[in-house]
């Protein structure tokens, strides 16, 4: 009687790439050096003055928090750290800068 053989099957190694989160892009021109608050809007973000966003919107005034107002901010401060408006969508939050913010 014949031996029974086993062919040895060849083990694939699978490999898988783990994808890091994608990071937030800064959006150009509303992404300026001079801002004092960093708003992520989708996957992009934006630094801009909060006094001017303020002064031109009563509703920005009302949802986005000021810089200092005597407590530690905990958003808003840094691109790690930024203040999410997720019910916004990217186009019409720059629509609303260029009115805010005409170049």
């Amino acid at each position: 009687m014949p031996g029974l053989c086993h062919p040895i099957a060849s083990i694939k190694c699978l490999s898988y790439e783990i994808a890091e989160p994608s990071l937030p892009r800064k959006h150009t021109p509303y992404y300026t050096p001079d801002g004092n608050v960093v708003i992520q809007v989708q996957d992009t973000l934006f630094k801009l003055d909060l006094s001017v966003l303020h002064a031109k919107s009563p509703v920005l005034r009302s949802i986005v928090p000021p810089v200092y107002d005597g407590k530690t901010r905990l958003l808003g401060f840094n691109d790690q750290h930024p203040f999410q408006l997720p019910e916004v969508s990217e186009i019409d939050f720059t629509r609303l800068l260029s009115v805010i913010y005409p170049l």
